[in-house]
């Protein structure tokens, strides 16, 4: 099963705070913690857009058929980078508030933009989960 692991690898390579690309860490912060977020997108989507809950539902359903056992591998690989022996445990407790952190502002800028927006990112969102190999797909 392949998994993009040269994001993770990076953690373990260097550490967490000199990684210079902010756009890697959020590709690596997704496909560590992809069904949560997507799971809280949709849950987001639904309290504020009712009409959408059926379809955001379904779109999710759709995106874990293709990508469960994928994402299940990237969570528990992302779960295990701690372990390695090369990390030390500022190293390992600095990657795991990373993941926390950024996770935290995938969802907060997403609610924003439904603030902002109204139902637009929530319809973007449900059509990136029902894309085969649309940007939502775990690699």
């Amino acid at each position: 099963m392949h998994i993009r692991s040269i994001p993770l690898a990076l953690f373990l390579l260097v550490p967490v705070i000199s990684i210079a690309s902010e756009g890697m860490v959020f590709v690596a912060v997704y496909e560590c913690e992809a069904d949560d977020i997507n799971r809280v997108m949709v849950e987001a989507c639904s309290g504020q857009f009712p009409g959408l809950s059926k379809q955001a539902n379904e779109a999710l359903a759709a995106w874990r058929k293709r990508n469960a056992a994928k994402a299940s591998a990237a969570k528990e690989a992302c779960a295990n980078m701690g372990d390695s022996e090369n990390a030390s445990t500022s190293d390992r407790n600095a990657f795991r508030r990373l993941i926390t952190d950024k996770k935290a502002e995938i969802l907060s800028s997403f609610t924003a933009d439904i603030r902002r927006q109204g139902a637009t990112p929530c319809r973007e969102a449900i059509r990136q989960l029902q894309a085969v190999g649309g940007p939502l797909e775990i690699r």
